[in-house]
C-alpha cells in the first residue's frame, strides 16, 4: 500500500514539475554553484574628513536634508552604510564580494586608506575575500593607479593570476569553475571610460586562457557595456552622459564571443539588467547596480550554477547612528533610525532640487555638463532662458489662496491649459518619483502616467513662460534676419504646440511617448530578482523575421495611438 502511495505521490510531483515548466517556472539547482555578493560605487568619505555635517550645508531651507548634493549620495552616512553592508556580507553564505569601482569619493587618499582597513578587518573576521576594481573617482587628488593597487593589494591583486602591466586589470580564480576578470575601464582624470587596443588584446588572451582552463569568466568593470535604455532615448542619452564605454559598440560582441557572459558594472547609480546576443549567438548580460550610498542603497546576491544565474537584489534598510559624524539634529536621527530607506529617498528628492538649482540657476554649470561651447548662440540662449525656467519650476504645483498667481497651475492657465489633478505638491516630488523608479529598477511609468504627464507639463509651462523674458532678444533676431514673423507669432505657436488640444499637439505626444518610455519603462530581463541563462546556454540572435515582426508591431502601435488621437 505504501509503495503504491509513493508511486502516486511521485507521479503527481512529476506532473506538477512538467506543468510548471510549461509556464516557464522552474526550480533553481544549487549544484556546482558559486555564491557572490556584488556592490558598486561606495563613494566612501571617511568620517574624519566629514567631521560635522554642518560644514556641508547646501540647502538651509530643508532642515532634514540640508547637506544634499547633486548626486544624491549619502556621503556623510557612507561609513555607517558600508559597515552595515559588511555586516550583512559577513552573515551571508557568499565567500566572495565583488566591488566594481568608485570606492572612495573624489579619490581622497585618507578615505582609500580607511576603507582598506575596514576591508581588512572584514576579511580577517570572516575569512571571506573582497575583490575590487577602480572607478573614475578612484585615481584623483594625487592618488595614482599605482597607489590604488598598493592600497587594495589584499583585495584582488595579491590573488591575481595575471595582471595587465598597462592598467589595473587582473584575473583571479573564485573557485575551480569560475574565474574573475576585473577590467580597468577608466581614463585618468576623466569621467568616461574606454577599452583601448592594448587592454582589449589582454582581455582576449585571458579569455583564451580561461577557456583552456575550463573556467567560466565573470567580469567586473566600472562603466556600462550595454545600453540600459531603449528606443529613441538611447541616442540622446549616449551623447549626453558617459555611463557606457566610449567604444562599447565596438567591444561588447567581442566580449560575448570570448565567453564573458556576465559583467557587473556601476557608474550610472541605478539597478538595471541589459542583455544582448552577438551575431554568433553568444549572449551577454550587463548587470548594473546602483550606488551603495544612494537610494535605495542596493547590493546584489548572485548565485551561479549549471542551471542558471540567480540574482536577488537587496537594500540597506538600517544603519548604526552612533557611526555617523557630528551635526545631525534629533529629527534627522529619528528618521534615520526609524526609516533609513525613507531618509535615503528624501535625500534623493532634495538632491534633485539641488541639482536643478545648480544646472539651471547657474546655467554655465549646465552648459559645461552638456558639453556645449559657451560662446555658441544656442548656449547664449540657454544662459538667458534657464534661470527663468528654474524660477517657474520652483513654484508650487497647484494654486491656493496664498499663491496669488505664483503657481505652475496658474501659469499654465495663462496659456489656456489645465494641469491634471494629483496628490503632488511640487515638481521635485514628481521628479523624485521618476528618478527613484529608475534608480530602484523595474521602473514602470508609461508616458500617460500622471507623473510623466505632470513632469512634461511643468517643463512645457516653464519653457513657454520663459519666452516672455526673451522678447527683446527674439525681436532683435527677427529684425536682423528679415523674417516675416513677430514675437507674438512665436509665442502663440509655442503655446499651441505645447498645450492646446490641437491635432499637432496630440501627434507630438504620440511621437514623443516611445522616447520617454525608453527611460521610464523597463524592458526584459527584469532588473531586480531574476534567474538568467547559465553559461552553457547559447543566446538566440534576432532573425530577419523577428526584426520585421518587431518593426510591424512598432508601426501598428503608432497607428493605433494616432487613430485614438483623431477619434
Amino acid at each position: 500500500m505504501f509503495k503504491k502511495k509513493s508511486i502516486a505521490v511521485t507521479a503527481v510531483l512529476l506532473s506538477l514539475v512538467l506543468l510548471l515548466s510549461q509556464f516557464g517556472i522552474s526550480t533553481f539547482a544549487r549544484e556546482n554553484s558559486l555564491s557572490a555578493i556584488v556592490a558598486t560605487d561606495l563613494h566612501y568619505t571617511a568620517k574624519s574628513i566629514v567631521q560635522n555635517i554642518q560644514n556641508y550645508v547646501t540647502m538651509p531651507e530643508n532642515p532634514l536634508f540640508s547637506h544634499a548634493r547633486h548626486n544624491a549620495q549619502l556621503f556623510a552616512e557612507s561609513e555607517a552604510i558600508i559597515n552595515s553592508f559588511l555586516d550583512i556580507a559577513a552573515q551571508s553564505e557568499s565567500r566572495c564580494i565583488l566591488i566594481s569601482g568608485d570606492l572612495a569619493d573624489f579619490g581622497r587618499p585618507e578615505s582609500h586608506r580607511q576603507l582598506a582597513l575596514m576591508f581588512k578587518k572584514f576579511e580577517e573576521e570572516t575569512q571571506k575575500q573582497i575583490y575590487v576594481i577602480n572607478g573614475n573617482h578612484d585615481a584623483k587628488e594625487g592618488f595614482t593607479k599605482a597607489n590604488f593597487a598598493e592600497n587594495y593589494y589584499e583585495f584582488g591583486y595579491s590573488q591575481a593570476l595575471v595582471r595587465d602591466e598597462n592598467s589595473l586589470s587582473y584575473t583571479a580564480d573564485l573557485d575551480d569553475k569560475y574565474r574573475l576578470i576585473a577590467i580597468d575601464s577608466c581614463i585618468y582624470d576623466e569621467s568616461y571610460g574606454e577599452i583601448n587596443s592594448s587592454l582589449l588584446l589582454w582581455i582576449e588572451n585571458q579569455a583564451k586562457d580561461a577557456k583552456k582552463d575550463n573556467k567560466n569568466l565573470i567580469a567586473i568593470m566600472h562603466h556600462n557595456l550595454l545600453k540600459h535604455m531603449n528606443g529613441l532615448a538611447v541616442y540622446a542619452t549616449d551623447k549626453l552622459i558617459d555611463d557606457r564605454l566610449e567604444n562599447a559598440d565596438d567591444v561588447w560582441e567581442l566580449f560575448a564571443n570570448w565567453g564573458i557572459k556576465y559583467i557587473f558594472t556601476g557608474h550610472a547609480h541605478s539597478n538595471d539588467i541589459a542583455s544582448s546576443v552577438s551575431q554568433k549567438g553568444n549572449e551577454i548580460f550587463d548587470v548594473e547596480t546602483c550606488a551603495l550610498i544612494g537610494y535605495p542603497c542596493s547590493y546584489r546576491n548572485v548565485e551561479f550554477s549549471d542551471t542558471g544565474v540567480k540574482i536577488t537584489t537587496n537594500d540597506i534598510n538600517e544603519i548604526e547612528i552612533n557611526q555617523l559624524p557630528l551635526g545631525y539634529s534629533q529629527e534627522q536621527l529619528r528618521l534615520i533610525a526609524s526609516d533609513f530607506n525613507g531618509y535615503a529617498y528624501g535625500m534623493m528628492v532634495a538632491s534633485t532640487k539641488y541639482m536643478l538649482r545648480s544646472y539651471m540657476a547657474n546655467p554655465l554649470h549646465g552648459i559645461e555638463k552638456l558639453r556645449l561651447d559657451p560662446e555658441s548662440s544656442f548656449a547664449q540662449l540657454l544662459i538667458k532662458i534657464m534661470p527663468r525656467m528654474h524660477e517657474t519650476l520652483c513654484l508650487p504645483l497647484y494654486k491656493t489662496e496664498a499663491t496669488n498667481g505664483n503657481s505652475i497651475e496658474e501659469v499654465a492657465e495663462k496659456c489656456g491649459y489645465q494641469l491634471p489633478a494629483s496628490n503632488y505638491s511640487d515638481l521635485f516630488e514628481i521628479a523624485g518619483k521618476v528618478v527613484g523608479e529608475k534608480t530602484r529598477g523595474d521602473e514602470n511609468l508609461p508616458a500617460d502616467s500622471i507623473e510623466i504627464r505632470l513632469l512634461w507639463d511643468c517643463i512645457k509651462v516653464a519653457a513657454v513662460d520663459s519666452l516672455d523674458t526673451l522678447e527683446e532678444d527674439i525681436e532683435k533676431a527677427i529684425i536682423e534676419s528679415n523674417l516675416p514673423i513677430t514675437f507674438s507669432n512665436i509665442k502663440s505657436f509655442a503655446t499651441l504646440l505645447a498645450f492646446r488640444q490641437s491635432i499637432v499637439r496630440k501627434i507630438m505626444t504620440v511621437l514623443l511617448g516611445p522616447a520617454i518610455e525608453g527611460v521610464t519603462v523597463d524592458s526584459e530581463p527584469g532588473d531586480l530578482n531574476v534567474i538568467l541563462a547559465p553559461y552553457s546556454q547559447a543566446g538566440t540572435s534576432e532573425s530577419i523575421i523577428d526584426a520585421i515582426q518587431k518593426f510591424l508591431a512598432f508601426v501598428f502601435d503608432y497607428i493605433t495611438k494616432l487613430i485614438k488621437v483623431f477619434m
